[in-house]
């Protein structure tokens, strides 16, 4: 009967499997030969026996009438389970994949065999992500990262912007073995954090990128009241988007000020302060300018209305009215409630 499970067996360089059977240890018969042989797949090697390097064979392991015999090669990495058939690998190497065989006959002379595959897999290190530009402008320039691997064997790569897959475009590409994507030409909304993520079997690894794209100033815009009375406190704020964050002049009524900064704040606003109030923001690596104005426009103070006071005399006067009122309602109700 079939001796393995279907495999493939999964191990990573430098650790251990375990190839199980199918001989339930409750029930098992007593082997009189467990056998078990590598196939390897790149060599071609194969046979049940060791005898020399010019025998196209290998033998692991095989006990036979109490006697274990340890192929070469093998000391001191298999275990082997006698009861079960099971054989225990350690220490594996790249050189350890290939295809499994046993081959085990009871004391009653029932053959059970089997075969299976072993893929060993480096575990994956040093992840890393370079570019090939330096300075990238929005389309202005292309780009290009390189994803990277110190070791690591059956790798599976992928890549991902902001924790999610990225996936071509009509400007994004991927070479064919998935190492390289490439932008032509780069956008503002390229910007962002990029993932190589690398996969086998066995491991995982993870590089990361931060991708910036130079652009703007775009939607320069500028926010405040378009009036403001005379000796109130007046704030304009210019906002443009930017990388870098743009630098920003203001001139008001075509006349330069010395302020540089996102906001111009009039504490006392006067007529002379209404006009026409530029903002220019600047990039000062795409070098692009654009400007917007605002128009302002001071108005006189409006004073709330007040009311005449009341004399004292006016004041008591109207509240004895109001009594002298309450008290005939009062008696003309009682009156009226006794003869009705």
């Amino acid at each position: 009967y079939e001796a393995l499970p279907p495999g493939p067996v999964i191990g990573a360089v430098g650790g251990s499997v375990t190839f199980p059977t199918s001989v339930d240890p409750t029930v098992a018969p007593v082997f009189q030969t467990i056998s078990w042989t590598f196939y390897n797949t790149f060599t071609k090697l194969k046979s049940t026996i060791v005898t020399s390097a010019v025998n196209p064979s290998l033998s692991v392991i095989v006990m036979s009438n109490n006697k274990t015999t340890i192929g070469d090669g093998y000391a001191g990495r298999v275990s082997l389970n006698i009861a079960t058939g099971c054989l225990q690998l350690r220490n594996l190497t790249l050189k350890d994949n290939g295809q499994y065989g046993v081959l085990m006959v009871s004391n009653g002379n029932v053959i059970c065999d089997g075969n299976t595959t072993l893929n060993v897999y480096e575990r994956i290190s040093g992840v890393s992500i370079n570019e090939t530009r330096g300075e990238l402008i929005a389309d202005n320039s292309n780009a290009t990262l390189n994803c990277s691997e110190t070791s690591g064997t059956g790798i599976v790569r992928e890549w991902l912007k902001g924790g999610q897959q990225l996936f071509p475009s009509n400007r994004i590409t991927f070479s064919e073995d998935n190492t390289s994507v490439f932008f032509h030409p780069v956008q503002s909304d390229d910007n962002g954090l990029y993932q190589c993520r690398l996969t086998n079997p066995v491991s995982t690894g993870t590089a990361t990128y931060r991708l910036i794209v130079n652009y703007g100033p775009e939607h320069v815009a500028i926010l405040g009241d378009k009036t403001a009375q005379v000796g109130s406190a007046m704030l304009l704020y210019c906002s443009a988007l930017s990388v870098p964050v743009a630098a920003f002049t203001w001139t008001v009524n075509d006349t330069e000020t010395e302020v540089n900064t996102a906001g111009y704040l009039i504490e006392n606003s006067s007529y002379s302060h209404s006009g026409n109030y530029t903002c220019t923001a600047w990039n000062a690596v795409t070098n692009l300018k654009v400007s917007t104005v605002h128009v302002l426009l001071i108005t006189e103070e409006v004073t709330a209305p007040t009311c005449a006071g009341l004399t004292p005399g006016q004041i008591a006067g109207i509240a004895i009215g109001t009594v002298v009122v309450v008290l005939v309602l009062a008696l003309a109700v009682y009156f009226g409630l006794r003869h009705g």
